[in-house]
């Protein structure tokens, strides 16, 4: 076997002009040498160029049975995880209880870190409808414009839900009305509370209607 080898390789270098031959020598050489330097790095190196071909060989394979996957194939599992669906951002769907923003012109949110850079929120087409704090608040939480409004809706119908049975509205409240990543509606809670969002002065009028249904027998208010 190693014989045959050898003919074979003399048979090559033979059929290459003098100048390729020399070069081909001089690689081969090197390379005897770097494998002699660290053998079990050497392996292992090979060993993970092996596995690296194995799995880009699964993926195409998933490819060719599943074309949807080509959607997902790429993307790190924080981008599939918050990639907002139509339940996330359809914000127009949604009463709006928000109090309002003009309050943020003399107290704005607290500064929200968050991992990953911000998002450019600069041609979102519902920006317009976003205080500057807001847009500051949703760009560092990674969220665009809908997917922030949408969310805002829901926590403050939960908190209106919470005010009409006498409770406080907590952070695990909002966890729960958000149908985002639960980290990101504590950091949402947290700017809301600051400003004073919770407060029952913004929603007296709704509090105060809700009280006369109950005693009158009225039309609900939602």
């Amino acid at each position: 076997m190693v014989v045959r080898k050898q003919r074979k390789s003399a048979r090559c270098e033979s059929s290459l002009p003098s100048q390729s031959v020399a070069i081909f020598l001089e690689f081969r050489s090197e390379v005897v040498k770097n494998f002699n330097r660290d053998r079990k790095g050497w392996r292992r190196r090979e060993y993970e160029y092996l596995q690296s071909d194995r799995r880009a060989g699964e993926q195409r394979r998933l490819l060719k049975k599943d074309p949807i996957a080509q959607n997902t194939l790429g993307k790190t599992a924080n981008d599939i995880s918050t990639e907002p669906t139509h339940e996330e951002t359809d914000f127009n769907s949604l009463q709006d209880y928000s109090p309002p923003t003009f309050t943020l012109d003399d107290i704005g949110f607290p500064e929200c870190n968050w991992k990953g850079e911000p998002f450019d929120l600069s041609e979102d087409p519902d920006s317009h409808l976003l205080h500057p704090e807001e847009i500051f608040l949703a760009a560092n939480l990674r969220m665009d414009c809908a997917t922030y409004l949408t969310n805002k809706r829901r926590i403050f119908i939960a908190c209106i839900e919470r005010l009409k049975v006498g409770k406080d509205f907590k952070k695990t409240n909002s966890q729960q009305a958000c149908k985002i990543d639960v980290n990101k509606a504590s950091k949402l809670w947290e700017a809301f509370n600051k400003v004073g969002w919770f407060e029952k002065r913004h929603f007296s009028r709704i509090l105060r209607r809700h009280q006369w249904c109950l005693h009158t027998g009225g039309t609900k208010i939602f």
